[in-house]
């Protein structure tokens, strides 16, 4: 059977091919970027917390496969929507933090949201919109930026997914799966 003739323009495979290391490493900047968003406003500790629970993402949705276009769509959405709400959360506590010095869960946050008229809320708004936007902006940016760097830290996730035992079978069965990390299958 003969091969198809590659374009004359075409770089070769291994010329545009990105090592398992730069994807780790797009992995642990997206990651990162998110830790320093929560730091911003929150102990090491309580940051770091807070970026793992945002990478099961990454690591799931880099294991999905999918082959339509529909499916990386799909992908690409879910993770647009799950970094939303990690970057929205992060600028909210580090604006909160930096304008009263105070976690957005706590009780004195929670007493001036509930005794708020909006009269008071339209008069705040007039004279903090300058820092609102500011924040707004910079959490647009950082969103973007993790968003650009998706692709490559997916396809950390779909290593991630080979190196676990994603082509491993499961107990006595013929298709392909194993889902945990269980060195009998």
């Amino acid at each position: 059977m003969p091969q198809p003739e590659a374009h004359p323009l075409a770089l070769p495979r291994a010329a545009h091919a990105t090592s398992a290391w730069v994807e780790g490493l797009w992995l642990l900047v997206s990651i990162g970027l998110i830790w320093a968003l929560y730091a911003l406003s929150l102990s090491a500790l309580q940051a770091t917390k807070l970026a793992v629970l945002a990478l099961p993402a990454w690591l799931l949705l880099g294991r999905w496969q999918p082959r339509a276009a529909t499916g990386l769509w799909l992908r690409r959405a879910v993770l647009a929507l799950w970094v939303a709400a990690f970057v929205a959360d992060a600028v909210v506590r580090a604006y909160l933090w930096q304008a009263y010095g105070s976690a957005p869960d706590s009780a004195k946050m929670l007493m001036a949201v509930a005794n708020t008229a909006a009269e008071e809320t339209a008069e705040y708004l007039q004279h903090a919109k300058v820092r609102l936007l500011g924040w707004g902006l910079f959490g647009l940016v950082v969103w973007a930026v993790l968003l650009w760097a998706a692709p490559q830290a997916l396809a950390a996730g779909a290593r991630w997914a080979r190196w676990s035992g994603g082509s491993r079978r499961r107990h006595g069965s013929k298709r392909g799966g194993c889902w945990g990390p269980c060195w009998f299958c």
